[in-house]
């Protein structure tokens, strides 16, 4: 009954207020962030089958070469506001009303590469779909969730931030061994001063041991979502969701976001849906290619526990009690929905 409550209330906080008169914002650009290893490509993936979007995967990817911007940006998570915008605001500007920059792509494109020719003008052709059709812009952005404020003051995009239990996000970073290397937060002035300069000291502590993923993976994700829920209180534009609730009952939860992106929830999108979560579907993400949106949705929350230790565990609880208790109830610590 607890964990019923907090889910009620968590909806009626996060996308009920959303649901205004959208005539006029029927159009607006969305973006998707929240950590990465979080579900914004699932959380992306499922919002396209709409058909309603051109989706551009993650700018702010700093191994991203055919990033919509001038060039790749030089930190994981770099953050962009008023006194650096000029990087960037041009470019997405460009991207909502879908105009080009072959120039650009061209100098990009690596030479005998057999991926460039292909995925650099397919990107041409989405562009000129979504403006013969009028379709939306869907930024799908992980490591833009320092900058969802920027992103809504001078863009106007409708936010969706997806939050991850912590064991399942740390177990996920553990088992493809992904690392987080804090310099790429603290050498961001901007960044540290504006935002996160209470976070120093816990940087610089997993500084000295590169090789904790699962502290660097705590610590992060406190990091993130700290920032998250103090967007979440001040922009009223931004939804936040659970990658629980999604897995446990797909089709009915995202009926819900989507009605609160203005958006009606198809025959054929329910069975997008359907088909992408089924229990039929793989378990796990293969370590080869763990960005793939095809999985058993329900079979998936409980990966974590073959994953990490039950000292792990607890070490996950215990750096991230403080912000996790923003989106979870302490009353069920670890991920909600089935049995612990």
């Amino acid at each position: 009954m607890a964990e019923d409550r907090a889910t009620s209330t968590f909806h009626s906080s996060s996308l009920e207020r959303a649901r205004v008169d959208r005539n006029e914002e029927d159009k607006r650009p969305v973006l998707v962030t929240g950590m990465h290893r979080s579900g914004t490509s699932w959380l992306g993936a499922m919002l396209s089958a709409s058909g309603q979007f051109i989706n551009v995967g993650e700018p702010l990817n700093i191994r991203n070469r055919q990033t919509i911007l001038r060039s790749r940006v030089k930190n994981w998570y770099t953050y962009i506001c008023d006194t650096n915008e000029d990087l960037y605001l041009p470019f997405y500007r460009d991207a909502l009303a879908f105009r080009m920059h072959p120039l650009y792509d061209v100098k990009r494109m690596r030479v005998g590469s057999p991926r460039d020719p292909v995925r650099i003008p397919k990107r041409w052709a989405s562009f000129v779909l979504g403006r013969i059709q009028r379709r939306r812009l869907l930024i799908r952005d992980p490591f833009a969730a320092f900058s969802i404020d920027w992103f809504s003051r001078r863009l106007g995009v409708d936010t969706v931030a997806i939050v991850r239990h912590p064991v399942a996000v740390v177990s996920s970073l553990k088992r493809l061994g992904f690392a987080f290397d804090f310099r790429n937060l603290l050498e961001q002035p901007r960044l540290m001063e504006q935002r996160l300069e209470r976070f120093r000291p816990e940087m610089e502590s997993a500084l000295r041991n590169p090789g904790d993923i699962v502290g660097q993976g705590s610590v992060l994700w406190r990091i993130v979502y700290g920032s998250i829920a103090e967007d979440q209180h001040r922009i009223s534009s931004m939804q936040v969701v659970r990658h629980e609730d999604l897995s446990l009952n797909p089709v009915k939860e995202y009926s819900r976001l989507y009605e609160a992106l203005g958006m009606p929830l198809g025959a054929r999108t329910r069975r997008t849906i359907a088909r992408n979560t089924s229990e039929r579907n793989p378990k796990e993400v293969s370590q080869k290619n763990p960005f793939k949106v095809r999985l058993d949705s329900r079979a998936n929350l409980t990966n974590w526990k073959h994953r990490l230790e039950a000292d792990e565990v607890e070490r996950v609880l215990s750096i991230t009690s403080t912000e996790r208790r923003k989106f979870y109830d302490e009353a069920s610590a670890l991920p909600p929905g089935l049995d612990n």
